[in-house]
């Protein structure tokens, strides 16, 4: 395992997202600088129990490295960065903060696991279907094609790219990042899709 500053967050980063962020705090601008001199990388992990404000959260031990692709400092002294998930990574350790989190980290690659494609362009058209039934009772959802999500993608990167979009909360979202390969965690999506589509079913009566 090797040392990395990392950034604890009440969100979830997967690999091949981007995520903006406003870094305001003294310690995670100084996180920035020094990763910005270095590899431009760092970690992020999501807070299981605390705020992002001050210290004192307990955080998850699965996260994902992101790699800064984009940043600004801002006249009110705030950056405005934006990062990019590059690969999972396990916690062994958090370390004391001096003065960002430090935490000792190893990349944790997705079992390999066989699935059919048909499989996953089934998912992917249920997950469509339901974005535009949720768009016709006033939600406001991007518009993406079967193309868009899945060209290019193998199936971890389909995996991730889903759980990214999909609209459920952090804990949902952690359980899709911590599943041990792409054919748990689409199957899970597709759990959890189904269970969007109830809940928009009451909506839509």
């Amino acid at each position: 395992m090797e040392e990395q500053p990392m950034f604890p967050l009440e969100s979830v980063l997967f690999p091949g997202q981007t995520l903006p962020l406003r870094i305001f705090e003294d310690r995670y601008k100084e996180l920035v600088t020094d990763s910005l001199a270095a590899s431009g990388v760092f970690g992020i992990a999501l807070i299981e129990k605390g705020r992002e404000v001050g210290g004192g959260d307990v955080r998850s031990n699965i996260g994902c490295s992101a790699e800064i692709i984009g940043h600004q400092q801002l006249k009110d002294g705030t950056i405005s960065l934006t990062v990019a998930g590059r690969h999972r990574i396990e916690i062994g350790q958090w370390l004391a903060d001096a003065p960002y989190p430090i935490a000792t980290v190893r990349t944790w690659p997705d079992e390999v696991q066989e699935i059919e494609r048909s499989k996953t362009e089934k998912l992917v058209d249920h997950f469509l279907s339901f974005l535009q039934r949720a768009e016709m009772v006033g939600y406001t959802i991007p518009k993406l094609s079967r193309d868009e999500i899945m060209v290019g993608l193998n199936d971890t990167e389909l995996s991730f790219r889903l759980s990214a979009l999909i609209p459920v909360g952090p804990f949902d979202k952690q359980m899709l990042l911590a599943a041990n390969g792409p054919s748990e965690r689409l199957d899970l999506v597709g759990e959890l899709v189904t269970g969007l589509v109830e809940l928009l079913a009451d909506v839509e009566e």
